[in-house]
């Protein structure tokens, strides 16, 4: 490994950007669905667009996803709260 001279200033902001990256890094990857299925399917729902059979498809599909059978609602609790609040 070679080295680099930089300065103080320079690592600090460096630094601090490395900081906040791994804040952002593990807040955003934390939930992939942050909500559980019936709320995800109950926010598509609202919007009025969508068809039953697509609703149905959905919530089918999302009970049935990996994701939903390993973390189940483990995930969601507080972090829904957290982003709803965000928006």
């Amino acid at each position: 490994m070679e080295k680099v001279t930089i300065s103080k200033t320079r690592y600090e902001r460096l630094k601090k950007q490395a900081d906040a990256y791994k804040k952002f890094a593990a807040d955003f990857y934390s939930c992939a669905m942050c909500d559980n299925v019936e709320e995800i399917v109950d926010d598509f729902k609202s919007t009025g667009i969508y068809t039953e059979g697509f609703l149905h498809d959905l919530e089918d599909g999302l009970k049935k996803s990996s994701y939903n059978k390993k973390y189940g609602n483990k995930a969601f609790a507080g972090r829904s709260k957290k982003v709803h609040q965000r928006a």
